[in-house]
């Protein structure tokens, strides 16, 4: 039975709690929601809006699936109270009413229907909010029948009307969006409606549709998943992730989890709209959203990519290229044509600046690409949007590898002019140490381009190999680790760990040994150059500071002055004299060295010894023992008349 139309109005808020009477939305009118049987679920409630007019405004713009997430992981859902997270849509479509001025009535429910044209972005949350009120209503519902001892089946039927009930709404935002939104908002809202029908079939048991719709859904949130910033993608990947299981269910029921456990694709080819079907109804979907616009075309402008002709199909994206191709001309270092007082001369701001401003253009390019993607009507997975796609990213990792490497070299120079200072804090190893975990990282999303590393099969068959990019990458890895290790080992002696430091600086020195090719492919030549440099003096390096670690060491051990701070220190007024200093030094350390036996050293790291645990005890005479009676020693108080009478009357 639909609720009255004053109790909708109210609200479902009453001390504390929802009216379980008011359980249909609050702008819904007295029409069932059953759907018809062909399973299509027709639109109800308040507002069908009238016929559909060309907006008199720039399309809004709204990360459907974003915007949910965040206001489901805020109110609720984190912990799996849906009936919390019903209680905020509700609360949240009174605020918005209320700020929209759009009521239906003060004392009476009078429907009013949502207008064509609008000029405020936030009618488009009325549908959102009421479809996620519906839907947590529905699994509300869902799970409170499973904790039943017995099953209701009027229940399941409630909850059922509550996932049909969600889908119209997810169908009216849809609409809506198509009108007023852009062509991203658009694919994201029939993304949206795709997962919301799907959890209806699945609600009822109909197998196949509820594949349908999962499959859709997957397909275009994992092309939105590629044209999105790096803040929207965690959202996207968080659906995908939870679409997985619910696809397996169907998928078994349907009697294909077998094929799918001995890894064959045989789904992909039965479940007739996910498959290629899916992908070519979300390319189509990008066409009709766009309008039939332009498509990529053989005369536009075009690069080198390993060895392949790639044709950039946008203009914008062929300037934005262009420009970043001057600014690396203007801004980068020569390196192949530098020296080494020239790397000593590097300003590690500078560089900063420079590269940072050539990496701010490629950005602005790759999203311009994303852009592109969606208003041009092509489709993602193409090879030629991938192949653009990816130009522009390996051109923006080897860009950041080569800013790293620069101010890695910066630091390491700092250091071998100002190590007698590293104890004294003038020096931060810890730099070193975060420019090569950055190193490590912008080598591994280089490696992600490389089809032999990617993970989906797909679309790393679309990649062109290039032969000798995995290897030459493989091994800058190795030696950004070296570093790193050699790194860590001076932020251990700066701190006073001498043992921890020597151990680590030899372990960075026994697998030193790294054999990197004689050439790397063509974007990656400077950086072959300088990984090259830095290969080449590290073992030498490695070797001076392990023999410095190690005098540390046997002079902290044997209580001596430590020989080379005092040769250090005795030299330090003498201008020009550094190289006799550090002779000096090293035949004193050798000295010092000579005068501690063997024995005299501890192993490192020590063993392993036992260490006895205290026992457990237990008091099990004590509730035996009667507690003592000291009322002696309480204190009496003295009442008068006037508390005698208090007593009496029934006071203490």
């Amino acid at each position: 039975m639909a609720s009255s139309p004053k109790a909708a109005a109210t609200g479902e808020e009453v001390n504390g709690g929802i009216k379980e009477a008011a359980t249909d939305d609050v702008n819904a009118n007295a029409t069932t929601d059953v759907p018809p049987a062909s399973g299509e679920v027709e639109p109800e409630g308040e507002c069908v809006a009238v016929a559909p007019t060309q907006p008199t405004h720039e399309p809004f713009s709204l990360n459907v699936l974003e915007v949910c997430r965040q206001q489901q992981q805020q109110n609720g859902l984190r912990h799996n109270d849906y009936h919390r997270y019903r209680q905020y849509c509700a609360r949240r479509l009174k605020r918005i009413r209320s700020s929209l001025k759009f009521k239906h009535g003060r004392s009476r429910y009078v429907a009013k229907a949502i207008p064509a044209d609008f000029s405020d972005d936030r009618f488009l949350l009325l549908p959102l909010v009421n479809a996620e009120r519906a839907w947590s209503y529905a699994v509300q519902l869902k799970a409170t029948n499973a904790a039943a001892e017995q099953l209701n089946p009027r229940a399941r039927l409630h909850s059922i009307r509550r996932f049909a009930k969600a889908v119209s709404w997810a169908k009216r935002l849809e609409q809506m969006c198509g009108i007023h939104c852009d062509k991203k908002t658009c694919i994201d809202a029939q993304a949206y409606r795709c997962w919301m029908q799907g959890e209806y079939h699945l609600e009822r048991e109909e197998w196949q549709d509820a594949v349908d719709g999962f499959g859709q859904a997957k397909t275009l949130w994992e092309q939105l998943l590629r044209v999105s910033e790096d803040t929207q993608a965690t959202a996207f990947k968080e659906k995908l992730d939870e679409l997985d299981p619910k696809l397996r269910i169907c998928r078994y029921h349907l009697g294909r989890l077998s094929a799918d456990q001995r890894g064959g694709d045989s789904h992909k080819h039965k479940e007739g709209k996910t498959g290629t079907a899916a992908s070519a109804a979300s390319a189509g979907v990008l066409n009709d959203m766009s309008g039939g616009g332009a498509s990529a075309s053989a005369d536009g402008d075009h690069t080198s990519w390993r060895g392949q002709r790639v044709v950039i199909p946008s203009e914008k994206v062929s300037a934005g290229l262009i420009r970043c191709d001057e600014l690396r001309l203007s801004n980068c270092v020569d390196i192949d044509k530098a020296t080494e007082r020239d790397f000593e001369g590097l300003d590690g701001n500078d560089v900063i600046e420079k590269y940072g401003e050539i990496s701010a253009s490629y950005a602005e390019v790759l999203k311009q690409v994303h852009k592109d993607m969606i208003n041009m009507g092509g489709d993602p997975d193409s090879p030629q949007w991938s192949a653009v796609e990816s130009y522009v990213k390996e051109q923006t990792a080897v860009l950041n590898i080569e800013r790293n490497l620069l101010l890695l070299l910066i630091s390491i120079h700092k250091l071998h002019a100002a190590q007698d200072d590293l104890v004294r804090g003038k020096v931060k190893p810890e730099e070193g140490v975060r420019f090569c975990e950055l190193i490590k990282e912008n080598v591994s999303s280089a490696l992600d381009l490389c089809p032999e590393y990617h993970e989906d099969a797909d679309k790393a068959s679309k990649l062109p190999i290039s032969e000798g990019l995995c290897e030459a990458l493989q091994s800058y890895l190795h030696v950004a680790a070296n570093y790193r290790c050699w790194f860590v080992a001076l932020c251990n002696a700066a701190s006073g760990k001498l043992q921890e430091a020597y151990v680590l600086t030899d372990l960075a020195l026994s697998r030193s040994d790294v054999s990197l090719p004689p050439t790397a492919p063509s974007p990656y030549s400077h950086i072959h150059t300088l990984v090259r440099r830095l290969q080449d003096d590290l073992p030498s390096r490695l070797r001076r500071w392990r023999a410095r670690l190690a005098a540390k060491v046997v002079a902290q051990d044997s209580g001596l002055e430590d020989p080379l701070d005092k040769a250090a220190s005795a030299g330090a007024g003498v201008a020009g004299a550094s190289s006799a200093s550090a002779a000096a030094a090293a035949s004193t350390a050798a000295a010092a060295a000579t005068t501690v036996k063997a024995g005299d050293l501890n192993a490192f790291p020590p063993a392993i010894e036992p260490i006895a645990c205290k026992p457990l005890l237990f008091d099990l005479a004590l509730s035996s023992f009667p507690p003592p009676d000291i009322s002696h020693r309480v204190k009496k108080e003295s009442k008068g008349l006037l508390g005698r009478f208090t007593s009496w009357w029934g006071g203490k």
